[in-house]
């Protein structure tokens, strides 16, 4: 079975999570500092290896914005657009196969579900590891779509 690295990308937090299988072999958070996007960029970057053999890269894609959600300020958006095409073109490059996993719920399962590595101890769901959380549901969504071609 080929290695599944799931992203979550942010444009201030990018969760990663790399799966072989179900065991979990590496998962993190990556945070951006102020406007430090060179720095980020290579973080995220060293993420998707460049000498291992071909990985599949599942990267949580975005929705629309809808203004009648609310949503007018879009800032935030076009920050996590910049951080999924980064990582996307970097993972072309490297000859990884790249699968977009739709938005929605990604993270949010009970905290008992997922590996004790992506639960702090006093997590309640809304911490940093949110971010892995969602990138291990994120990889586990394109484990299902390799199982199934």
């Amino acid at each position: 079975m080929t290695p599944v690295l799931g992203i979550d990308p942010g444009g201030r937090a990018t969760g990663y999570c790399l799966l072989d299988g179900d065991t979990l072999l590496s998962a993190g958070v990556v945070t951006r500092d102020g406007e430090d996007w060179a720095r980020y960029y290579a973080e995220l970057t060293d993420l998707v290896p460049a000498t291992l053999p071909p990985l599949v890269v599942a990267i949580e894609g975005l929705s629309k914005p809808c203004p009648h959600l609310g949503l007018t300020n879009v800032s935030g958006l076009i920050s996590t657009a910049r951080v999924l095409g980064v990582v996307e073109a970097h993972a072309h490059v490297h000859g990884h196969h790249v699968v977009i996993i739709p938005p929605g719920r990604n993270g949010s399962a009970p905290l008992a579900t997922y590996p004790p590595a992506l639960v702090g101890p006093r997590d309640n769901g809304g911490g940093i590891l949110r971010h892995a959380r969602s990138a291990y549901d994120v990889a586990r969504a394109a484990l299902v779509l390799e199982l199934a071609s």
